[in-house]
């Protein structure tokens, strides 16, 4: 502070002007504007001034005082209507019962809307998402029955392949589609849920899937080239043991059949060196090329159809079933293993998908199933078509899957 503002502070001449409390209104008292109460209401309470807003008064505009009340009785107040009606919550109550409405409303579209989606699925093309390589038999299996949904659902059904980790990449990606029944998983749900435990991932939650149907068991055959030293199972045993680490053993993408014939060495001791293609396909490429000594593929393969002409030897049947015009090839229950593979094909949906929509892909995949062409067709390959519904298919494959961690256990020996 500055000496002259001292100097002046102590000053009485600069002293601020003080009004006493109401002196202005004795000097310019308001104009007050009476109010006009329903007939037999009177106002009650204290007045108070209130500064309004500027109206004519033929000279000019002016500023108006008008007179409230502090304390208003609830049978008249500014807001009531020229009946002596309360008119604000009057309002209140209209924009209520206009809220409640509009509520009710949405209500009845979000659950009407899944019931109407059913009854017009499917408005646009629906994919068959295949976890696995081109050539083997989910991707032709997927392939055949599109055609027979394209007919039965009156739009276009598209196969896309998405392989790789044993099946866990293509089911990855339809759990993170919406789940409006337009992406469908297809193939043996058995290795797909099962392939994380074998490559030591965060395993899937059956939570997450809706299981629409199976449409075939499929048996996992050992097969070896005609021109080995070995034509019989005990004669690859015993070739195997004379020959440790000189056999390789490859899978047609089936990590669960591929687990098995580990625990086909463990029990009699051998050591082999083992390779994993993405599809029974490629497997079959391998095999009939020579690039492995041993492979193991389902039935329908290029490698089954070799083995039919006789250019592959079929050595064990790694399930606990028949295979198709070989049945005389002996499975491994019959032999006394512990383990045997179990493959089972069908199509999924991800959780949350209406059950109407669900419902029209298991029946449409119950008919397609029972078309003669498509029969025949699987049946040719060497195929077992059979329908199971989605309750049947999600108890095969949950029984199945719980058995996969004592399998890891026991086959991870013939690693050590």
């Amino acid at each position: 502070m500055t000496r002259l503002a001292r100097d002046l502070k102590g000053d009485p001449r600069f002293k601020r002007p003080c009004f006493p409390a109401g002196a202005l209104q004795q000097v310019f008292p308001p104009r007050p504007i009476p109010h006009r109460p329903a007939a037999g209401l009177q106002p009650q309470g204290s007045p108070t001034p209130f500064l309004s807003k500027k109206k004519e008064d033929g000279q000019g505009k002016i500023d108006v005082l008008e007179y409230r009340f502090k304390s208003t009785p609830p049978e008249y107040s500014p807001g009531m209507g020229g009946d002596g009606r309360n008119a604000l919550p009057r309002r209140r109550l209209e924009m209520k019962r206009f809220v409640v409405g509009w509520v009710v409303a949405a209500l009845v579209v979000l659950t009407a809307g899944p019931i109407l989606g059913a009854e017009k699925y499917p408005t646009k093309p629906v994919t068959l998402i295949v976890p696995w390589g081109a050539g083997g038999m989910t991707d032709v299996t997927a392939r055949l029955m599109a055609e027979k949904f394209k007919v039965e659902l009156g739009q276009p059904v598209l196969v896309v392949n998405k392989p790789g980790a044993n099946g866990a990449i293509g089911l990855r990606y339809a759990l993170s589609q919406k789940a409006d029944g337009y992406n469908v998983v297809v193939g043996p749900m058995t290795d797909a849920m099962a392939g994380p435990y074998f490559l030591g991932g965060d395993p899937f939650d059956f939570k997450d899937l809706s299981f629409v149907g199976g449409y075939m068991p499929q048996q996992r055959v050992l097969f070896t080239a005609a021109d080995k030293p070995f034509k019989t199972f005990p004669e690859f045993i015993d070739y195997a043991k004379k020959h440790p680490g000189q056999l390789s053993a490859g899978s047609g993408g089936a990590q669960w059949a591929l687990e098995v014939v580990k625990s086909i060495a463990v029990k009699n001791g051998l050591k082999m060196k083992y390779v994993m293609f993405k599809s029974g396909g490629e497997a079959s490429t391998a095999i009939l090329g020579n690039h492995v000594d041993l492979c193991e593929t389902g039935t329908g393969t290029p490698a089954f159809q070799a083995a039919r002409d006789g250019k592959l030897v079929m050595l064990v049947n790694l399930g606990s079933g028949t295979v198709p015009y070989f049945p005389q090839v002996k499975n491994l229950e019959e032999l006394g293993y512990p383990f045997s593979a179990v493959v089972e094909y069908g199509f999924t949906v991800r959780a949350g998908t209406p059950e109407e929509i669900r419902r029209k892909l298991e029946d449409t995949l119950k008919k397609v199933l029972n078309d003669p062409e498509v029969k025949s067709k699987m049946e040719g390959m060497g195929l077992t078509p059979r329908f199971i519904d989605g309750k049947q298919y999600g108890e095969v494959v949950t029984r199945a899957v719980k058995s996969v961690p004592e399998l890891i256990k026991y086959s991870k020996k013939a690693e050590e």
